[in-house]
């Protein structure tokens, strides 16, 4: 069985298979990662889904440290 590389879900080309690209999955580069974190910052991707609170944990203590 071969192995699949992933698609890098920005460019669609595929990732490397080095340990240096293994630090930017799932995108090939550090230009993909930081393509994708800007397209959430200017609002273009979105969580549309209602929040269910009961599932959100209401402990804090860990959060103090």
């Amino acid at each position: 069985m071969t192995k699949r590389t992933p698609q890098c879900p920005i460019c669609k080309r595929r990732c490397p298979d080095t340990p240096e690209a293994a630090t930017f999955r799932p995108f090939c580069s550090q230009r993909c990662q930081q393509v994708d974190l800007m397209r959430w910052v200017d609002g273009k991707y979105a969580i549309v889904d209602d929040i269910d609170l009961s599932e959100i944990p209401q402990d804090t203590e860990d959060l103090d440290d």
